[in-house]
């Protein structure tokens, strides 16, 4: 098993599936944008005979930001 940083050249978003749906969609839908905002970064679990698919994963985020405080011309950039 290998864990490294999410690439969506190299992992198969599409084909994960771990049973909860809003864990789901956060892989399939959120973390690349978190990436390129640098909210967070994530981290998958592939083998190393198959290092497109996805075993698992987890993100990482220094801090907790509440969208309501910011101002709306700030929260809008973000999901």
């Amino acid at each position: 098993m290998r864990i490294s940083a999410l690439d969506k050249n190299v992992h198969d978003r599409n084909k994960f599936d771990c049973g909860e749906p809003a864990l789901n969609n956060y892989l399939k839908q959120v973390s690349g944008q978190h990436d390129k905002k640098d909210l967070s970064r994530t981290f998958v679990l592939t083998s190393e005979q198959n290092e497109s698919q996805i075993k698992g994963f987890y993100s990482l985020a220094l801090c907790k930001v509440d969208l309501k405080e910011l101002p709306p011309e700030i929260a809008k950039k973000y999901p």
